[in-house]
């Protein structure tokens, strides 16, 4: 069986069992299809899909949209304050770290920050990555810690529920979804050697010219 027919068998037999098990085969087995057959064409070196893009972005998102729930529960202008600095915030990652990144100049950035960042911004001479990463990564901070603050203070006179479930969702996704997804992404990046974030990850042994790298 060559490789054509190999995917093609892939997709068709994944899709029947789909149909089979799926309550709705009519919509669902579409939606799924539709999500396998992205994750395929996205194996394509060079080519993502704006729909790629956007699942791995959900996360984030939904992090910053119940951190936005959270911060508005307790003052519409506290909330209009946190959607507006995440805006900013992601701005400056775009700005001071994105054209620093080696996926900058090969446009194969797996969050699809180069779209923007690539025609916004350009590097300045004498900058690198690591350094502009923990100069500017900080200024993300204040997305993850401020609403379970501002959330907490808010039940402190009461539990409520509706906060709760505010606070389980940005925690899940923000703490839990959103590292894991990032790490898996990381992994297979080309700058991961010079992320502070991933390096500790790779054991570089030089001897010459010759270097070697292993996962650690």
């Amino acid at each position: 069986m060559n490789k054509s027919l190999s995917n093609n068998f892939f997709l068709n037999t994944n899709f029947i069992h789909i149909s089979f098990f799926h309550p709705c085969p009519k919509i669902g087995d579409i939606v799924i299809l539709f999500i396998l057959m992205e994750c395929k064409e996205n194996r394509k070196p060079g080519k993502t899909s704006i729909f790629i893009y956007l699942l791995e972005n959900l996360p984030l998102l939904i992090t910053i949209f119940s951190g936005l729930l959270i911060t508005i529960n307790l003052w519409w202008g506290l909330g209009i304050l946190y959607g507006g600095y995440s805006i900013a915030a992601l701005l400056v990652f775009m700005k001071y770290i994105c054209p620093y990144c080696a996926c900058y100049n090969n446009n194969s950035c797996p969050s699809g920050y180069h779209l923007i960042s690539s025609r916004l911004f350009k590097p300045d001479n004498g900058k690198v990555y690591n350094q502009q990463y923990q100069l500017y990564v900080p200024f993300l901070y204040p997305i993850w810690f401020a609403p379970p603050f501002i959330g907490v203070i808010q039940m402190i006179g009461g539990i409520s529920w509706i906060m709760v479930v505010y606070l389980i969702v940005f925690c899940v996704t923000g703490f839990v979804v959103l590292p894991l997804a990032s790490r898996k992404i990381c992994g297979k990046c080309d700058n991961a050697r010079e992320c502070p974030r991933m390096r500790k990850k790779h054991d570089v042994q030089c001897r010459g010219k010759a270097c070697i790298e292993r996962d650690v």
